[in-house]
């Protein structure tokens, strides 16, 4: 079929090539033969100075559909027949399997929150730090290293708690039961992710303690910016000591779930392969325990 239009309008453009040219002789003819009939053939030749100026159109536009019909292959121009659609994604170019940048590696961080503060007295993650509260100032630092997505596991009571994590950005989990301890908060965080996300394989997550607000964004940026493999936990280092977060790979966190009642993540980092990446001491962000370790932090007087 594609060869047949493209015969047919090839000799359509001679055809019509021929007909001009006729009629430009016969033209030239009478002009010689008598100067009776010169205004009248100025006139003829106008007209057909026109009608050239349209074969000439007309032939451009045969040769643009011609060469439009050669831009679909042979063997696709039954299916552009019957499905439309698909012959209009055959024009467009498509990208080879291996062009672009890889997908990126995504990265989430489980934070147990579900503690009484028993030590502190008072809800130790809702006190004041600066200009904000203690948990409002580690949702901050752990958006501001680029975690797709942070999620904090809180006792089902804890209202204030979770009004709070929710208003500064984070997924607030509050299971059916409290849990018992922080293994327990950290498998309850999992698996949100696992339904809400579905990680893959080479995905990575974050355990971090929530009572952290001096954790600092570029800490856990250099930690993102490791290259690990996919059973290899990255683990920071601050003056030769270990510290926090630890990063593990997703294909990993189903070990947390397989550990004993009397197991922790040391467990785990004991027996698995781990890549340590050092940092200077003063970057180590401490915990608060008690109301001494939050003034003493604070910069005020115990």
């Amino acid at each position: 079929m594609l060869e047949f239009c493209q015969r047919t309008a090839d000799r359509a453009g001679r055809q019509a090539y021929r007909r001009v040219m006729l009629a430009v002789i016969a033209k030239q003819r009478r002009d010689f033969d008598s100067n009776h009939f010169r205004q009248k053939t100025s006139v003829v030749s106008r007209r057909y100075k026109f009608r050239e100026d349209l074969v000439y159109i007309f032939c451009g536009l045969i040769q643009h559909a011609s060469f439009s019909l050669t831009s679909v292959p042979k063997n696709d121009m039954s299916n552009s027949r019957s499905n439309p659609e698909k012959a209009a994604d055959d024009l467009t170019p498509t990208a080879k399997p291996n062009d672009g940048p890889k997908p990126a590696r995504r990265c989430f961080v489980v934070i147990p929150a579900a503690g009484f503060s028993r030590r502190m007295g008072q809800p130790k993650l809702l006190m004041r730090w600066k200009s904000k509260t203690i948990i409002e100032h580690v949702i901050a630092a752990w958006q501001a290293a680029g975690v797709e997505r942070v999620v904090i596991v809180v006792r089902q009571s804890d209202c204030a708690l979770a009004e709070c994590a929710l208003a500064a950005g984070a997924r607030v989990v509050q299971p059916d039961s409290d849990p018992v301890d922080m293994k327990a908060s950290l498998i309850v965080g999992l698996q949100y992710l696992e339904a809400n996300v579905s990680p893959l394989p080479a995905d990575r997550c974050f355990f971090a303690p929530a009572d952290l607000p001096e954790i600092h964004a570029s800490v856990i940026g250099d930690l993102l910016a490791v290259s690990s493999g996919l059973d290899e936990i990255v683990v920071p280092y601050f003056g030769g000591r270990r510290g926090h977060p630890v990063l593990f790979p997703w294909r990993l966190t189903t070990a947390l779930q397989a550990l004993a009642a009397d197991e922790g993540l040391d467990r785990i980092l004991s027996t698995r392969p781990h890549k340590p990446v050092h940092f200077d001491s003063n970057l180590r962000a401490k915990d608060i325990d008690n109301l001494y370790d939050y003034r003493r932090l604070l910069g005020t007087n115990p």
